[in-house]
């Protein structure tokens, strides 16, 4: 890992290494106008540049407000459903623009600690 790459972190957090401290055993990432900090062990992937980001995705996350079903290795693609769709959308990692189709990531991680579920706040 070094500065300027990709991390996503155990909680699902996405975002740009701006410093690793190695004697606290840290990375610092920017996301979203704040800078965090993890322990180095709390990096669940990393990838090198942004044409790269796509790797972080993993099935379960939200892709454009895509659900993502499935990641076609064979095809370099990542197969995204929304239950109102007619069409499966897709993003083709062979496409030399690809990363261009990519306009937000929210992590299945990030989703299941934001959803409130009806009901619960009942005694």
């Amino acid at each position: 890992m070094k500065v300027g790459d990709y991390v996503r972190t155990k909680s699902g957090y996405i975002g740009k290494i701006t410093s690793i401290d190695n004697e606290m055993n840290r990375v610092y990432y920017y996301t979203k106008k704040i800078t965090s900090a993890v322990p180095t062990q709390d990096i669940v992937k990393y990838v090198e540049s942004k044409e790269q980001i796509i790797d972080l995705i993993e099935v379960g996350d939200y892709v454009n407000g895509y659900l993502v079903k499935d990641i076609d290795y064979a095809f370099d693609d990542v197969v995204m459903n929304n239950k109102n769709a007619r069409v499966v959308p897709y993003i083709d990692c062979n496409k030399n623009n690809y990363i261009d189709d990519i306009k937000s990531i929210v992590t299945k991680e990030q989703f299941k600690n934001m959803e409130y579920k009806v009901g619960e706040d009942k005694e």
